[in-house]
């Protein structure tokens, strides 16, 4: 029961990540694992790391799952070394590998040549609807539509127009 990830904090309280500075520090780096075990996980040049990855379990396929263990390691420090760890090579990998570079995101808004990723979470928002990648000044989700989804909404809304009616 130690190792078994049973607690989901956003699901019982999400305010210690408030109030526990290094939960909620390890949580934003579980949040860059979990975009980036997409990258890793979808690129044939990142054999070793992605074994890695496989390795982390919850820590990378659900960021706000704990167990026992997860809670004692975050309090000692122990888990944000090994999890800033892991991001770094995550992060130099797709840095340096071409096929991660094609699968970035380059804002929409305001058409900066530069590529950002869904991981980068200090520099982009990601749109909760079609999952695309904008400036964190560019796109505000509360405040900000969405270009990609209202382009397949007008895309939507003209083939339904176009379907001709069945008698």
């Amino acid at each position: 029961m130690y190792k078994e990830p049973l607690f989901n904090v956003a699901a019982i309280n999400s305010g210690l990540y408030q109030r526990v500075k290094a939960l909620a520090t390890c949580q934003s780096i579980r949040a860059q694992l979990f975009y980036l075990k997409d990258f890793i996980r979808n690129c044939r040049l990142a054999h070793n790391l992605r074994e890695q990855f496989e390795d982390q379990g919850h820590w990378v396929s659900e960021p706000h799952v704990y167990s026992i263990e997860d809670f004692t390691m975050v309090r000692q420090g122990g888990l944000y070394v090994i999890l800033a760890s892991l991001v770094d090579a995550g992060v130099k990998h797709v840095d340096s590998c071409p096929l991660c570079q094609a699968r970035g995101f380059v804002c929409e808004i305001c058409n900066k040549g530069n590529v950002i990723f869904p991981f980068q979470l200090d520099k982009c928002n990601q749109c909760a609807g079609c999952r695309a990648c904008y400036h964190k000044a560019c796109f505000r989700p509360s405040k900000t539509p969405c270009p990609k989804c209202r382009r397949l909404q007008k895309r939507r809304e003209i083939r339904r127009t176009k379907r001709p009616l069945s008698p």
